[in-house]
């Protein structure tokens, strides 16, 4: 059920992932990584300065969603019993998920999966109850990795206290699993084993932090690290794995990525698809053509990059559905790698008018 599941979700997942971006639960925060303090013209912090105060790690990445906890009780009400037909399948299903009642929760076989029990609960409670069940789960087991990233996220002003927890975290999660080997014997469909899911989230909210912090390679080793466990992407870290890549000027593991993901069709995927071929190749034809697909996925975007647009005085249009919500989400993920090239910004700005890059309207 956990593979169907995992292949079921997957788009929204994705897109919850880069939801998560823009500012996850909690409203008004920041996107994932600091994403605001990451647009046009930001630069990273100078050696010695002070960290920004990263208050996002409870963005939808790093959340698990209440189908999750369903799944996971389905699990354990299960056990060991294995099903020779879908028929019997859907007669558990049917038993265990009457309508209008709730999935009844079995009794805890472990001290983890009751201390993952309450870490679902803390992440759908809210106030003090949310500290208070994270730290039971966390005497009940230790390696409970959810319990972990729930008190970073709560301990937001703190920025050195959330990546130590977020370490914390992921050792938790790597031990519950069995260590690094038992890690990759689940390659390459991790997520699709719900026990997975708390080291992959606390290994992503880890990587981000230690972006921010200015462990650049160590950052994207840790996000290649989920793609070879998770091949599928269901975080959707790809995104912030080729703004990083493009930042860095790494155009090399960028076009794998690319290729790796050549299917998606998402517009940070052709934005950084069109800046790489312009880095590769000049103002040649396939850079235009690919310019041409950015465009037309969101041209709101460039004319942010160019200056032709200033941002909105009102701060609620960054969380409009559409074009320009989605141009912000650009802005955060793909604006200072475009930015770290006046070269590609010039270009840009040079192709905008170009009967070929003007976007089509409907008449």
């Amino acid at each position: 059920m956990a593979a169907l599941e995992a292949k079921n979700d997957k788009e929204a997942r994705v897109s919850n992932a880069k939801k998560g971006r823009k500012g996850g639960k909690g409203g008004g925060r920041p996107g994932a990584a600091g994403r605001p303090e990451s647009g046009p013209g930001s630069a990273p912090p100078a050696a010695g300065a002070s960290a920004p105060t990263f208050s996002v790690i409870y963005s939808d990445p790093l959340e698990p969603t209440p189908a999750e906890q369903v799944l996971f009780d389905l699990h354990q009400m299960r056990g060991d019993r294995e099903f020779e037909s879908l028929d019997e399948v859907n007669e558990f299903l049917a038993a265990a998920t009457r309508p209008g009642h709730p999935i009844p929760r079995p009794e805890p076989t472990t001290p983890l999966v009751r201390a993952q029990q309450l870490a679902y609960d803390a992440f759908a409670a809210t106030g003090p109850t949310r500290l208070e069940l994270a730290r039971r789960a966390l005497d009940i087991s230790p390696d409970c990795a959810d319990a972990l990233i729930l008190l970073a996220h709560e301990s937001a002003s703190d920025f050195k206290g959330q990546i130590e927890l977020l370490g914390q975290a992921v050792d938790a999660g790597e031990r519950a699993l069995g260590g690094p080997d038992a890690v990759m014997d689940l390659a390459p469909e991790a997520w699709a084993h719900l026990e997975a899911r708390p080291y992959l989230r606390a290994l992503f909210g880890y990587a981000l932090m230690q972006w921010e912090r200015g462990a650049r390679l160590a950052a994207v080793h840790h996000l290649l690290h989920i793609l070879d466990l998770n091949a599928n992407d269901n975080q959707g870290v790809r995104y912030d794995l080729l703004a990083w890549l493009l930042d860095m000027g790494d155009i090399v593991v960028a076009r794998s990525l690319l290729t790796r993901y050549k299917k998606d069709r998402d517009p940070i995927w052709l934005w950084g698809d069109a800046l790489l071929t312009f880095k590769e190749q000049g103002d040649d034809r396939t850079a235009r053509t690919r310019l041409t697909k950015a465009l037309k996925a969101n041209r709101i975007f460039a004319e942010y990059l160019t200056g032709r647009r200033k941002p909105p005085e009102d701060l609620a249009e960054m969380d409009e559905p559409g074009e320009m919500g989605e141009a912000f989400e650009l802005v955060g993920m793909m604006g200072r790698a475009w930015m770290n090239d006046p070269l590609a910004v010039d270009w840009l700005d040079g192709r905008m008018d170009a009967p070929m890059a003007r976007k089509r309207r409907v008449e």
